[in-house]
Protein backbone atom coordinates (compact mmCIF):
# COMPACT_ATOMS: atom_id res chain seq x y z
CA UNK A 1 0.00 0.00 0.00
CA UNK A 2 1.34 3.41 -0.96
CA UNK A 3 2.05 5.93 1.78
CA UNK A 4 0.70 9.47 1.91
CA UNK A 5 4.14 10.77 1.09
CA UNK A 6 4.42 8.55 -2.02
CA UNK A 7 1.03 9.75 -3.28
CA UNK A 8 1.89 13.39 -2.64
CA UNK A 9 5.22 12.83 -4.41
CA UNK A 10 3.43 11.42 -7.44
CA UNK A 11 1.03 14.36 -7.55
CA UNK A 12 3.84 16.88 -7.20
CA UNK A 13 5.95 15.37 -9.97
CA UNK A 14 3.22 15.59 -12.59
CA UNK A 15 2.64 18.51 -14.89
CA UNK A 16 0.54 21.06 -13.02
CA UNK A 17 -1.99 21.18 -15.81
CA UNK A 18 -2.58 17.45 -15.76
CA UNK A 19 -4.72 16.11 -12.93
CA UNK A 20 -4.01 12.55 -11.86
CA UNK A 21 -6.60 9.83 -11.42
CA UNK A 22 -6.11 6.88 -9.06
CA UNK A 23 -5.20 4.63 -12.02
CA UNK A 24 -2.50 7.08 -13.12
CA UNK A 25 -1.03 7.25 -9.61
CA UNK A 26 -1.06 3.43 -9.34
CA UNK A 27 0.86 3.16 -12.62
CA UNK A 28 3.31 5.86 -11.56
CA UNK A 29 3.99 4.13 -8.24
CA UNK A 30 4.35 0.76 -9.94
CA UNK A 31 4.13 -2.56 -8.20
CA UNK A 32 0.82 -4.00 -7.18
CA UNK A 33 -0.88 -0.76 -6.19
CA UNK A 34 -4.67 -1.06 -6.31
CA UNK A 35 -6.38 2.06 -7.75
CA UNK A 36 -9.34 1.58 -5.36
CA UNK A 37 -7.06 1.68 -2.33
CA UNK A 38 -5.33 4.74 -3.74
CA UNK A 39 -8.74 6.36 -4.29
CA UNK A 40 -9.55 5.90 -0.58
CA UNK A 41 -6.19 7.41 0.37
CA UNK A 42 -6.78 10.33 -2.00
CA UNK A 43 -10.07 11.11 -0.26
CA UNK A 44 -8.33 11.02 3.11
CA UNK A 45 -5.64 13.38 1.84
CA UNK A 46 -8.37 15.67 0.48
CA UNK A 47 -10.10 15.68 3.89
CA UNK A 48 -6.83 16.86 5.42
CA UNK A 49 -6.52 19.62 2.81
CA UNK A 50 -3.38 18.26 1.14
CA UNK A 51 -4.99 17.69 -2.28
CA UNK A 52 -8.13 18.75 -4.13
CA UNK A 53 -10.19 17.56 -7.03
CA UNK A 54 -11.46 19.69 -9.87
CA UNK A 55 -14.84 18.45 -11.00
CA UNK A 56 -16.34 15.03 -10.40
CA UNK A 57 -14.62 13.31 -13.33
CA UNK A 58 -11.40 15.24 -13.21
CA UNK A 59 -8.24 14.12 -11.42
CA UNK A 60 -6.46 15.24 -8.28
CA UNK A 61 -4.10 18.19 -7.70
CA UNK A 62 -1.73 18.85 -4.82
CA UNK A 63 -2.43 21.98 -2.74
CA UNK A 64 0.08 24.37 -1.17
CA UNK A 65 -0.59 22.71 2.16
CA UNK A 66 0.20 19.34 0.56
CA UNK A 67 3.48 20.70 -0.79
CA UNK A 68 4.38 22.00 2.65
CA UNK A 69 3.54 18.62 4.22
CA UNK A 70 5.75 16.93 1.63
CA UNK A 71 8.68 19.25 2.41
CA UNK A 72 8.35 18.57 6.13
CA UNK A 73 8.23 14.81 5.51
CA UNK A 74 11.35 15.00 3.36
CA UNK A 75 13.25 16.92 6.03
CA UNK A 76 12.26 14.39 8.68
CA UNK A 77 13.38 11.55 6.42
CA UNK A 78 16.75 13.24 5.84
CA UNK A 79 17.24 13.64 9.59
CA UNK A 80 16.51 9.98 10.19
CA UNK A 81 18.93 8.92 7.46
CA UNK A 82 21.76 11.22 8.48
CA UNK A 83 23.91 10.00 11.35
CA UNK A 84 23.11 11.78 14.59
CA UNK A 85 25.69 14.20 15.81
CA UNK A 86 26.29 13.68 19.46
CA UNK A 87 27.95 16.45 21.34
CA UNK A 88 30.90 15.23 23.35
CA UNK A 89 30.10 15.32 27.04
CA UNK A 90 31.41 18.37 28.83
CA UNK A 91 34.52 17.43 30.77
CA UNK A 92 34.01 17.33 34.51
CA UNK A 93 35.55 20.07 36.53
CA UNK A 94 38.24 19.33 39.07
CA UNK A 95 35.66 19.85 41.84
CA UNK A 96 33.17 17.44 40.25
CA UNK A 97 35.86 14.75 39.93
CA UNK A 98 36.87 15.28 43.53
CA UNK A 99 33.25 15.07 44.70
CA UNK A 100 32.72 11.80 42.81
CA UNK A 101 35.95 10.45 44.33
CA UNK A 102 34.86 11.46 47.85
CA UNK A 103 31.44 9.83 47.38
CA UNK A 104 33.03 6.64 46.09
CA UNK A 105 35.51 6.50 48.97
CA UNK A 106 32.85 7.23 51.60
CA UNK A 107 30.47 4.57 50.37
CA UNK A 108 27.28 4.30 52.39
CA UNK A 109 28.61 5.99 55.52
CA UNK A 110 26.77 8.95 56.98
CA UNK A 111 29.27 11.29 55.34
CA UNK A 112 28.88 9.50 52.00
CA UNK A 113 25.10 9.85 52.14
CA UNK A 114 25.46 13.50 53.14
CA UNK A 115 27.66 14.07 50.07
CA UNK A 116 25.23 12.22 47.79
CA UNK A 117 22.29 14.31 49.00
CA UNK A 118 24.34 17.45 48.49
CA UNK A 119 25.31 16.41 44.97
CA UNK A 120 21.68 15.60 44.16
CA UNK A 121 20.47 19.01 45.30
CA UNK A 122 23.24 20.97 43.56
CA UNK A 123 21.73 22.69 40.54
CA UNK A 124 24.93 23.53 38.71
CA UNK A 125 27.60 20.88 38.49
CA UNK A 126 30.44 23.37 38.15
CA UNK A 127 29.76 25.51 41.21
CA UNK A 128 27.55 22.96 42.95
CA UNK A 129 30.34 20.40 43.32
CA UNK A 130 32.59 22.95 44.98
CA UNK A 131 29.84 24.06 47.36
CA UNK A 132 28.98 20.47 48.27
CA UNK A 133 32.58 19.62 49.03
CA UNK A 134 33.15 22.76 51.09
CA UNK A 135 29.85 22.53 52.96
CA UNK A 136 30.14 18.81 53.63
CA UNK A 137 33.76 19.09 54.71
CA UNK A 138 32.92 21.78 57.23
CA UNK A 139 29.76 20.06 58.49
CA UNK A 140 31.66 16.79 58.87
CA UNK A 141 33.90 18.45 61.49
CA UNK A 142 30.93 18.01 63.85
CA UNK A 143 28.14 15.47 64.13
CA UNK A 144 26.19 15.19 60.87
CA UNK A 145 23.20 13.80 62.74
CA UNK A 146 22.97 16.97 64.85
CA UNK A 147 20.77 19.17 62.67
CA UNK A 148 21.57 22.31 64.71
CA UNK A 149 25.24 21.80 63.88
CA UNK A 150 24.56 21.15 60.17
CA UNK A 151 22.50 24.37 59.96
CA UNK A 152 25.27 26.32 61.72
CA UNK A 153 27.93 24.81 59.42
CA UNK A 154 25.94 25.77 56.32
CA UNK A 155 25.51 29.31 57.65
CA UNK A 156 29.22 29.60 58.44
CA UNK A 157 30.18 28.47 54.94
CA UNK A 158 27.89 31.08 53.36
CA UNK A 159 26.12 28.63 51.07
CA UNK A 160 23.41 30.14 48.83
CA UNK A 161 20.08 30.16 50.70
CA UNK A 162 18.03 28.06 48.26
CA UNK A 163 20.81 25.48 47.94
CA UNK A 164 21.37 25.06 51.68
CA UNK A 165 17.62 25.02 52.34
CA UNK A 166 16.98 22.17 49.91
CA UNK A 167 20.06 20.20 50.98
CA UNK A 168 19.25 20.72 54.67
CA UNK A 169 15.60 19.66 54.26
CA UNK A 170 16.57 16.52 52.37
CA UNK A 171 19.18 15.67 54.99
CA UNK A 172 16.79 16.47 57.87
CA UNK A 173 14.27 14.07 56.34
CA UNK A 174 16.89 11.35 56.32
CA UNK A 175 18.02 12.06 59.88
CA UNK A 176 14.45 12.18 61.26
CA UNK A 177 13.63 8.89 59.57
CA UNK A 178 16.71 6.95 60.59
CA UNK A 179 17.88 8.72 63.75
CA UNK A 180 14.88 8.65 66.12
CA UNK A 181 16.45 10.93 68.73
CA UNK A 182 16.20 13.99 66.41
CA UNK A 183 12.64 15.33 66.42
CA UNK A 184 12.89 19.11 66.28
CA UNK A 185 14.45 20.52 63.12
CA UNK A 186 15.76 24.09 63.19
CA UNK A 187 14.31 26.40 60.58
CA UNK A 188 16.53 28.05 58.00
Amino acid sequence: MATKQQILDALEKTDKNLPLKPVDIARQLGGDENPRVISVQLHRLADEGFIRKKGSKSGWYITELGKLRLQISRRQTKRKESPERKEPPEPKSEWARELDKQIEMSGSTTYGLFLKYGKTTALSTKTGSRLVLLGAGHANAGNLEDLEWVKQAFDEMGLPHTFKKVWFNVWAGYVKKYVPSQRNVPSL
